[in-house]
């Protein structure tokens, strides 16, 4: 039975019982259905990175699950020729995508490398260092999946054999839903997880830690964040320990010194952070421990009881006292901040360094380095603006507005692809990924002099790898 959008956000809402055990419509081969988290494999020594992972929410519920799509970028720079602006769209090679309206629908041979099937409401997903696994927190489930990348980018997660596995049980940790803990350990993961983080478990732990271990933290929207530990032999993460009382209404989240989670809160207008102390040797051991929150002070709430904080990214500096500094994003009010990390620790809430308007509806924030041929570098931050359907981009060193990004119905997700001078947005509202050369941005931000007076310094879409249908809920 098909399910209508209206009836499918009924369902995200909680408002109808079932709907997260839809029977019915597998998802069509290649087709991504509310694209929400990108991830670049590769890229490292000067190389560019080969595959693009692209994890689809199924957000409507419209088919029985969502999904996690390899696309080959060399593949996709050979059909190049399919120009947006000329009315082309490229498909995947054997998508049952059609266009309408005298547009196109390029098949781009080779561009789908793999591709699986996994529960709906996917909220984050975050690749492990090596780019062997990719690790999907999961809103239905409230589940942590793993999905393991092989070397040709191949994707695995269950059901061996078939050109779509479904990711089983033994790829999935399970958490509370309805109060039912079905978790791996004495620790149940909590419900309604929003974003992941992973890192090195050798860079958490002094001592103890294999290469190919990871720590995983799940951050979680009542308040709590979990601590797993990736063994590295191909088996599911460990759970370790839950810490609560973070302040509900949790979102972002990043990483400071590679130990501590920074955590914002939409309901408390602060960071909420937990330290981690990880054993390898003795992972019972391991413990998260809550510090206090920073609280954003310094700028006008228009009457808010708290900022409504939306999003965090952390630049840790090397190692030069006050060099640290935290991007976060509020939506109520409006505003993007950069706060001094150090002088925040000392003074017990975030302490500005600068702060400049936000669109409506910023939803994503993401911290990316943009380098010239002579080496120079400068960090950029790309807001995506889910209401202002736009993506704005900012000088991280003085917050200065670069440019936006026009054009995408409901942009979430950002991935930067520096050594091919492309950004990939994931346009959640139109299940789409549109792919922009920066170049112009580059040389605005780089080299000024070479920019032409009045000469805008906004990416260029150049393609978009899949047809735009809108859900009118969303428009």
């Amino acid at each position: 039975m098909m399910r209508s959008p209206f009836v499918g956000l009924l369902c995200a809402l909680g408002l109808l019982g079932g709907c997260f055990d839809n029977r019915g419509i597998d998802p069509p081969a290649g087709r991504f259905a509310f694209p929400i988290a990108l991830a670049l494999r590769g890229g490292s020594g000067g190389r560019p990175p080969d595959r693009l992972l692209v994890v689809s929410s199924n957000f409507d519920l419209h088919y029985n699950a969502g999904a996690v799509h390899s696309l080959d970028l060399d593949a996709l720079a050979s059909c190049g020729d399919c120009r947006f602006e000329e009315g082309c769209f490229i498909v995947p090679e054997g998508s049952d995508l059609e266009a309408r309206g005298g547009h196109e629908a390029r098949r781009c041979p080779g561009l789908l490398v793999s591709e699986v099937l996994l529960d709906s409401f996917a909220s984050d997903a975050t690749l492990a260092p090596q780019g062997d696994r990719l690790y999907v927190t999961v809103r239905s489930r409230a589940s942590l999946t793993v999905v393991d990348v092989d070397e040709e980018g191949a994707l695995g997660c269950g059901e061996a054999g078939g050109e779509r596995p479904r990711c089983d049980r033994a790829h999935r940790i399970d958490g509370r839903l309805d109060g039912q803990g079905e978790g791996q350990s004495t620790e149940a993961l909590p419900a309604d997880p929003v974003a992941v983080l992973v890192e090195d478990a050798a860079a958490v732990s002094e001592a103890g830690c294999d290469r190919g271990q990871r720590a995983l933290w799940t951050v979680h929207r009542g308040g709590q964040v979990g601590l797993l530990l990736d063994p590295g032999d191909g088996g599911l993460p460990v759970l370790l320990d839950v810490v609560e009382g973070l302040g509900r209404g949790l979102a972002g989240a990043a990483l400071r010194s590679g130990r501590t989670v920074w955590a914002a809160s939409r309901a408390t207008g602060a960071v909420g952070r937990v330290h981690t102390e990880l054993s390898c040797e003795q992972p019972a051991r391991s413990a998260l421990r809550s510090e206090p929150p920073l609280r954003l002070d310094g700028i006008d709430t228009l009457g808010a009881s708290a900022p409504d904080v939306r999003a965090v990214v952390l630049r840790d500096g090397e190692g030069t006292v006050g060099d640290a500094v935290a991007y976060v994003v509020s939506r109520d009010p409006r505003a993007l901040v950069a706060v001094d990390v150090d002088a925040s620790e000392r003074q017990g809430h975030l302490v500005p360094r600068w702060t400049v308007p936000m669109c409506r509806g910023a939803s994503e924030l993401r911290r990316t380095t943009m380098r010239d041929e002579a080496g120079e570098a400068r960090d950029v931050l790309w807001v995506s603006c889910f209401d202002a359907r736009r993506v704005e981009i900012f000088d991280a060193r003085d917050g200065r507005h670069l440019a936006n990004l026009q054009g995408p119905s409901g942009p979430y997700d950002v991935a930067f692809d520096e050594a091919r001078g492309r950004l990939y947005v994931a346009d959640f509202s139109a299940s789409v990924l549109r792919v922009y050369d920066v170049e112009p941005l580059r040389r605005c931000l780089l080299r000024p002099d070479s920019v032409e007076a009045g000469a805008s310094c906004a990416p260029t879409l150049d393609w978009v790898v899949g047809v735009p249908v809108t859900v009118r809920e969303l428009r």
